[in-house]
């Protein structure tokens, strides 16, 4: 584990401590997304997981649903196509249970086309 995943895993264990899991799961999607930027895919997608199980529980639709909205582009960016649209069709279901017609859920329904259209269907 480098410097900074013990950096981000400690700040979240201690958010998680003092009984802020939302806290502690922005820490666990912030290393998510450094982790992605290096191409640890499968750190990332670990931390993704944690982050998003983390949110659940706390019913933060909203925020779970731009989690599984930034997930979805690492999984598009390394051409894990089905995985990547499972994702992105988790967060329109969240946006969509917000507020049936919404731009987040426009957003997604784009970033379906496109990744559908890349990957030849």
């Amino acid at each position: 584990m480098t410097a900074a995943e013990r950096i981000w895993r400690s700040a979240a264990e201690s958010a998680r401590a003092a009984g802020n899991d939302r806290l502690a799961a922005w820490f666990v999607n912030r290393l998510a997304g450094a982790l992605a930027e290096a191409g640890a895919w499968p750190k990332a997608d670990t931390a993704y997981g944690e982050a998003l199980a983390a949110l659940e529980r706390e019913s933060d639709h909203p925020a779970a649903a731009e989690l599984l909205r930034h997930w979805g582009k690492t999984l598009a960016k390394r051409a894990a196509w089905d995985t990547a649209i499972e994702r992105y069709q988790k967060a329109l279901e969240l946006d969509r249970a917000a507020a049936p017609e919404n731009l987040a859920a426009a957003r997604v329904l784009d970033a379906i086309g496109v990744t559908v259209a890349k990957r030849g269907d």
